[in-house]
């Protein structure tokens, strides 16, 4: 059973410069979001589940889009929200002990896209089940590139999502929505701005940084190979270059300053620990177990 690489497992960190919370059921809440108007989206475009026993959904579903209309051959952000109920939240890409990200494919009529981003989650607890998830709200977008050829005229972008939303208990939910868009003629004036335009900015802002500079990350997986039904260690080694330094970690739990990535095919992860060493760099373990399943896993990710 093998593994990914060391950069690929560097990659997994996510370094901020917040304290880390000392208790509490969940993390200090992420900086609010822009206000906007939903009111004005076609019935298609918002969406809310029945649960089993007859009673609405704690998520409403919505799909946006931050540019009025579009020419051939032009790109835009596409958007799912998810507005969740007091109280209730949904997941981010992985969780150590509870949850199930939110997946999403996107219904893009021959346009080209598909890729989005998890947001940095909060950390919530619950008689000492940690997660790692979204309050309120969750905003997941893509980018969508129209064909050169299309013609004038409608055009449907939408999404199908799954996703499970907790409180003291869970509760999974899914559904489809889609978003009619205007396609103008090529020579057609540069479409405007739609008032959704800020929360793609808003929440681009809050997705993890990519090729972090003055940063040397180092990491390592013992023993290596893995065995089925073994405890196995990962190690991450994280150092400020010249010129550059680290916030030391505060608290007594790994978030903020470090939120684990795994793909949990085969294993679960037992603990992790931050430590700052006196050169000022930040040493990250966690312990972990497999377990036997039917199929070995490809492409696993720890991190």
């Amino acid at each position: 059973m093998t593994l990914t690489t060391a950069r690929a497992l560097a990659a997994g960190a996510l370094l901020l410069g917040a304290p880390a919370l000392a208790g509490g059921t969940a993390s200090p809440a992420p900086p609010a979001s822009p206000a906007v108007d939903f009111s004005t989206l076609p019935a298609s475009a918002v969406h809310r589940p029945t649960n089993l026993d007859g009673k609405p959904h704690q998520v409403e579903m919505k799909v946006v889009a931050d540019r009025t209309a579009l020419r051939p051959g032009d790109t835009v952000r596409l958007g799912l929200h998810l507005q969740q109920d007091p109280g209730w939240h949904t997941y981010w890409k992985s969780n150590t002990e509870i949850g199930k990200p939110t997946d999403i494919t996107w219904k893009l009529s021959g346009a080209e896209g598909g890729t989005y981003e998890y947001a940095i989650p909060q950390r919530f607890e619950l008689e000492g089940i940690v997660s790692f998830g979204y309050d309120k709200e969750a905003f997941f977008f893509t980018e969508v590139t129209i064909p050169a050829d299309v013609k004038p005229g409608k055009m449907e972008l939408g999404a199908e999502a799954t996703w499970l939303t907790c409180e003291a208990e869970c509760i999974p939910g899914q559904g489809a929505v889609s978003l009619p868009i205007q396609v103008l003629p090529s020579d057609a004036p540069p479409p405007a701005a739609t008032p959704y335009a800020a929360l793609f900015e808003h929440f681009s802002a809050q997705h993890p940084a990519t090729g972090l500079q003055g940063v040397a990350i180092t990491a390592d997986i013992q023993p290596s190979p893995l065995e089925w039904d073994k405890p196995f260690t990962v190690k991450m080694h994280i150092a400020a270059e010249e010129g550059h330094t680290l916030g030391r970690h505060q608290g007594d739990i790994p978030w903020p300053t470090f939120v684990p990535i795994t793909s949990q095919e085969a294993w679960f992860l037992d603990n992790t620990q931050v430590t700052n060493n006196d050169d000022g760099s930040i040493d990250i373990v966690m312990n972990a177990e497999t377990f036997t399943v039917d199929n070995v896993p490809v492409n696993e990710v720890v991190g």
